[in-house]
């Protein structure tokens, strides 16, 4: 493999759209329904995606989730990344 991919392949690339997905809508329930998956399996994604990080990315603003600023810079590229393959897709 090339090295110029092995950062990507260190990471599962459905968690980053689990992450987009609940940056978009701050809330892991409401992700949850647009992926068609449970929530415990948004939480667990989102926990491995903790740690790849180094980062809690999201916390806890009362019933709410607010991004932490890592995960905002994260989202905007991963944004730009996810414009392209949807041009990409037939």
């Amino acid at each position: 493999m090339n090295n110029d991919y092995a950062d990507l392949a260190k990471v599962d690339l459905n968690l980053l759209l689990v992450f987009y997905v609940v940056y978009q809508s701050l809330s892991v329930s409401v992700a949850a329904e647009q992926l068609g998956v449970g929530q415990p399996a948004v939480s667990n994604s989102l926990k491995r995606l903790r740690i790849f990080f180094q980062d809690p990315l999201f916390l806890r603003s009362g019933r709410n989730i607010r991004p932490t600023c890592k995960a905002a810079q994260i989202a905007e590229k991963l944004g730009i990344a996810f414009g392209l393959i949807k041009i990409a897709l037939p």
